[in-house]
């Protein structure tokens, strides 16, 4: 069987500036967008309208700007059915025999074990936490970091949890955000925001029963 070719693009960010896709994608067997691609449901709209093979989609923290997160999640899983676009948040599909899971992640705030204080820079310095409404309770609030590390905690088990479940020989896992410090771009490595962009995760894949291929990734 030849090996799948994938065309993998994030943090495309078409809310700033349009960016059509190269020739090559169109050769690509799927396509995987790890987040960040534009605000809300417009990322699955200009995926479905640029890509005819089927598309894994990951929604990475800007998707939910201006938005409420509860609400947006519903409206995502709706569009993405009606556009037949592979919506993966804490769900995963095989495709072709390759199983891929998929979560947005967000971080544990440990990067670098301080975890309060950065809690606390991100918490003022990031758009995050200004910009996306959360719903508890049936009362709005703004998104906190308390919020994302749990997030992050569910995301990361059932990772874990459908890698051992499935057993798959041939699995990849998609999340918007890193899991690496590797992963930090050079320069940024000790930003006090770094730890809201990654979480250390190597050692839980290495002792992963049933590790994947690949661990794609935005930022």
């Amino acid at each position: 069987m030849p090996k799948m070719k994938l065309a993998i693009y994030s943090d495309l960010h078409c809310e700033f500036e349009t960016w059509a896709p190269p020739l090559q994608a169109s050769h690509a067997d799927v396509v995987i967008l790890a987040g960040d691609i534009h605000i809300g449901t417009k990322g699955l709209i200009w995926a479905r309208a640029h890509f005819k093979q089927p598309i894994i989609y990951v929604p990475g923290n800007h998707e939910y700007y201006r938005n409420n997160y509860q609400k947006l999640n519903k409206q995502l899983k709706e569009k993405a059915n009606e556009l037949n676009i592979h919506l993966l948040m804490d769900n995963s599909i095989i495709i072709d025999d390759v199983l891929f899971v998929g979560a947005t992640l967000w971080t544990d705030f440990k990067l670098y074990d301080t975890q309060y204080n950065s809690q606390l820079a991100a918490q003022f310095d990031m758009s995050d936490y200004k910009s996306i409404r959360y719903n508890q309770g049936g009362k709005y609030r703004k998104l906190t970091p308390p919020d994302t590390t749990r997030m992050h905690i569910q995301s990361l088990q059932f990772i874990k949890t459908e890698l051992i479940e499935k057993a798959h020989s041939k699995s990849v896992v998609i999340t918007h955000h890193a899991p690496s410090k590797k992963s930090i771009p050079i320069g940024y490595e000790m930003s006090e925001l770094s730890p809201a962009y990654a979480s250390n995760l190597e050692q839980d894949i290495i002792e992963m029963k049933h590790y994947p291929m690949l661990w794609v990734h935005g930022l």
